[in-house]
């Protein structure tokens, strides 16, 4: 790179992240280039670095378009392995699969959830969704890439389908989205990242893997890469989407930034709130209608915050809180007893003031002709 006092910012050329004009030019003079598949091509792009988000990239135009188009046309992923996935070494010289260790990794962070759906981008030949079926079969998987040429390597996967084409068009939320070495071939990466923000459920978190340049020096090299990368550049393009950092830093592997991500819209957030807000009233409204209906006794599921809230707003109406933690059973609260499941009188309603899927889980666990849930 030139020095400082010999730096011309170029105004022609926009950061492929966050579209600034403060791009400079950088010194990188090589015709011999390899792609990411481990094949040599003849290639001279030109490298910029910006001066605000400090993103390293290569220029996109019409020969970059063309070169990787090949590239990708003749792509054999793992082929010295004949398709194998890649192994992962430790410091101790001990193998493990890069998929299983990105597993490990996203069920710690996900306290392993038995039931969700996965959506991978750049599935390749589909050895990630292998891994992470046999681990987790109980999840809803699905593959998106640019061509089909590998469509039946994912369709044998138990639970799994395969989307061909633009993430645009996909119509399912999902609480896991996995990009293992996409994002640095994506030319407009913030319109990515907000893309696959649309597509997460409430709670849903992207996981992102690209190569550090700073550890891995000849990331450069590689023609068909577009961004490298750095902790910092991707930390920057993230916030500037609108999106919140998890967990950021060469985690699993030394030579590559692991990058766990969820939502951080606003707009989102202040409707969870209201719809919150909104299902705790249409609770009240419901209990209040019971009242219409014949004789019975109401009682709340749970002796702590959520049932002190319905009792607040019936409280003339509620007469027992019902609790199956034995260190509350037989105690008072507000005055009014906390029994057992057992104690339930007949004719009984129970109101269970908690998200519809928790309160159906409960009403189907304790299920009596005696009583009745209400949620």
């Amino acid at each position: 790179m030139k020095t400082n006092e010999n730096i011309t910012i170029l105004k022609n050329i926009l950061c492929l992240a966050c579209k600034s004009t403060k791009m400079v030019k950088l010194d990188i003079n090589h015709e011999n280039y390899v792609t990411s598949d481990c094949n040599t091509v003849n290639f001279n792009p030109s490298f910029f670095i910006c001066c605000e988000c400090t993103l390293i990239q290569k220029e996109i135009n019409s020969k970059y378009i063309k070169t990787t188009k090949n590239i990708y046309d003749e792509y054999k992923i793992y082929k010295n392995a004949n398709g194998a996935e890649q192994s992962v070494f430790s410091k101790n010289g001990l193998a493990k699969s890069r998929s299983s260790k990105i597993i490990d990794f996203l069920m710690n962070n996900f306290k392993k959830k038995k039931k969700g759906k996965l959506l991978e981008i750049g599935f390749g030949n589909g050895s990630f969704l292998s891994t992470f079926s046999k681990l987790n079969p109980t999840w809803k998987l699905m593959g998106t890439e640019f061509d089909d040429r590998n469509k039946k390597n994912i369709e044998q996967i138990k639970n799994t389908s395969f989307h061909h084409g633009d993430i645009t068009s996909i119509n399912e939320k999902f609480d896991l989205i996995v990009c293992i070495h996409v994002l640095e071939h994506i030319y407009s990466p913030k319109d990515f990242l907000n893309n696959c923000e649309k597509l997460l459920n409430e709670y849903g978190k992207i996981l992102i893997q690209v190569p550090d340049y700073k550890k891995s020096p000849f990331d450069i090299f590689i023609a068909d890469h577009c961004s490298h990368f750095s902790i910092d550049s991707l930390s920057n393009l993230v916030v500037s989407s609108g999106l919140r950092i998890l967990e950021i830093g060469n985690i699993l592997i030394e030579r590559e930034i692991t990058l766990l991500i969820d939502s951080n819209n606003i707009d989102q957030r202040i409707q969870i709130i209201e719809n919150n807000n909104s299902e705790f009233q249409n609770l009240v409204t419901k209990i209040e209608n019971l009242f219409l209906i014949g004789d019975f006794t109401l009682g709340v599921f749970g002796s702590s915050i959520a049932a002190t809230m319905i009792y607040n707003s019936q409280k003339n109406k509620i007469k027992f809180f019902v609790d199956e933690d034995i260190n509350k059973v037989g105690n008072k609260h507000l005055d009014i007893p906390i029994i057992s499941v057992k104690e339930i009188p007949k004719k009984s309603i129970i109101v269970l003031p908690m998200k519809k899927e928790e309160a159906i889980l409960i009403s189907n666990r304790l299920k009596n002709s005696n009583y009745k849930f209400l949620y």
